[in-house]
């Protein structure tokens, strides 16, 4: 895993907050790449500007991580 990882130069894995990450939490330990969060925005509250709120917080985790 870590010679493709780093032959491919991963630079960060995503999870979902729905999802174990214990897997990909390892990975990152064991290789060094960055761990973030993404909501793919199927749960939440559900008020008017939720859906824009989400998408926002995706895209600040985006621009953060792939700079």
């Amino acid at each position: 895993m870590k010679i493709v990882i780093r032959a491919r130069q991963v630079r960060v894995i995503v999870t979902e907050p729905q999802l174990p990450a214990r897997l990909a939490r390892r990975i990152a330990d064991d290789t060094g790449v960055t761990l973030e969060e993404l909501d793919p925005i199927e749960t939440g509250p559900l008020v008017a500007d939720a859906y824009e709120k989400g998408l926002r917080k995706i895209l600040q985790t985006l621009v953060r991580t792939l700079r």
